[in-house]
């Protein structure tokens, strides 16, 4: 029976089939099951609205502890990138010097043109170093009358190349 208030009458006979006046009234109240009613509901409710709430809260702590994570990644990944950057840097420097060194020395080896121009009236050099010093050269030596002309050319065996064919 569903749950509520209810009124059993009750009226009885005899064998001889005699119904008796006066019927009895039992009042029979049925409740419904604790599942049904309205605080195990409203409990339920609480529970619910209750672990969603902490099932966002944790989901959200997780998302920001794994933010936290990867941005103290991200300081460290930037921090080894700066230090790799100034080390280029640093060599870049060092190889511009280094280079820079070794123009001074071709320069002082090379002949200048002026020297080349009182034995050779009618000549010229084309000299254009693509970085600062070139695998490139030349020598010019005088010997009595003779004159002792190098062109020499060493590139890709860059600047130790060159001097080493020079000497």
């Amino acid at each position: 029976m569903s749950p509520g208030e209810y009124i059993f009458h009750l009226k009885g006979s005899n064998n001889h089939g005699v119904w008796n006046r006066h019927e009895k009234a039992i009042r029979v109240v049925i409740h419904p099951p604790f599942w049904q009613t309205g605080w195990f509901r409203l409990l339920v409710l609480i529970v619910v609205i209750t672990s969603a709430y902490k099932i966002v809260q944790m989901r959200l702590k997780a998302i920001l502890d794994q933010k936290k994570k990867l941005e103290k990644e991200v300081e460290i990944r930037t921090e080894e990138i700066k230090q790799k950057n100034t080390l280029l840097q640093d060599k870049e420097i060092r190889t511009k010097q280094s280079l820079r060194y070794a123009k001074l020395i071709q320069d002082a080896v090379l002949p200048s043109t002026a020297e080349v121009e009182c034995d050779l009236k009618e000549m010229f050099v084309l000299y254009r170093p693509f970085e600062i010093v070139s695998g490139d050269f030349y020598w010019f030596h005088k010997v009595g009358a003779k004159l002792i002309i190098s062109a020499i050319d060493c590139t890709g065996h860059g600047v130790p190349g060159a001097f080493m064919s020079m000497m």
